[in-house]
């Protein structure tokens, strides 16, 4: 429609006809606006604090090991998950892992305690377990604990 022809159906149109086409037109202006600019916009921020949030999570976790690892070494976050069992190992550094030596442990709280080591990350690398007479075991193991997760 060329322009001429668009002004004379618009003087052609009714001051109220006039006045509800002008709102569609600004209500149509601020859906586009708020579909293509701010929408995107506020879904960029959202997006951006989520990503901010685990950023700032990670940093304390990293914090936290850190701390804990300067405190006592890797040793000292072993003896703690064994300790939380209940079991007192001797550990010692062997290459690039840890010896940990229990006498006597129950089957159970033993598996418990290695269980607990592999899901903060630590790799059992080497297990020799043998029975004592009172119906515990005794452990020799060889932890690596690189990449070791110790908030656990």
């Amino acid at each position: 429609m060329k322009m001429p022809a668009f002004r004379d159906r618009w003087a052609a149109y009714s001051l109220r006809e006039r006045a509800l086409l002008a709102i569609l037109a600004v209500l149509g202006a601020a859906i586009l606006i708020w579909w293509g600019v701010i929408l995107p916009i506020l879904d960029y921020r959202s997006e951006a604090r989520a990503a901010y949030r685990e950023r700032l999570l990670d940093y304390a976790e990293t914090d936290l090991i850190l701390s804990r690892l300067g405190e006592g070494g890797g040793d000292a976050a072993v003896e703690e998950t064994f300790a939380a069992a209940g079991l007192d190992p001797a550990v010692t550094t062997q290459g690039d892992g840890l010896g940990v030596s229990l006498p006597a442990a129950r089957a159970d709280v033993l598996m418990s305690a290695m269980a607990r080591l592999e899901a903060g990350g630590a790799e059992i690398e080497q297990a020799e377990v043998e029975t004592n007479g009172d119906a515990t075991l005794a452990a020799e193991l060889v932890v690596d604990e690189r990449g070791r997760d110790v908030s656990e």
